[in-house]
């Protein structure tokens, strides 16, 4: 209902649409999911084509081997889970760099909402 009344203040209505659209207000465990693979994707895919260069050979990752795809989705997925992984992965570029950071909030953020949603389904 505040969503929708005119007298709510903008900043309060983005973050009301935000949970809305990601979570269905903690309702919902497979938006977030989505969301979060979404993300993933969207992040590897923004790799492959910004210029994630691997450290030892210094090639650009490319589009169409699966391999390169595999190697971008394992460095988007242990930088979502924070694990410690060898420096020498990619080269520190303003690409990988956003990357990690983009993926170290958001995905989080997701695997979270997503418990909140499990949590409210068995609490039914």
């Amino acid at each position: 209902m505040r969503l929708r009344n005119p007298k709510t203040p903008w900043n309060l209505r983005t973050l009301l649409f935000l949970s809305k659209v990601t979570s269905n207000y903690g309702e919902s465990w497979l938006r977030p999911v989505l969301w979060f693979l979404g993300v993933l994707f969207v992040g590897a895919l923004i790799g492959l084509n910004g210029g994630l260069l691997q450290h030892k050979t210094a090639r650009q990752l490319s589009l169409t081997s699966i391999a390169d795809w595999g190697e971008a989705l394992g460095f988007l997925l242990a930088t979502a889970f924070h694990i410690k992984v060898s420096e020498n992965w990619f080269e520190p570029t303003t690409v990988s760099n956003t990357l990690s950071l983009w993926t170290g909030i958001l995905c989080p953020i997701f695997l979270a909402l997503t418990i909140l949603g499990i949590r409210n389904r068995l609490k039914r």
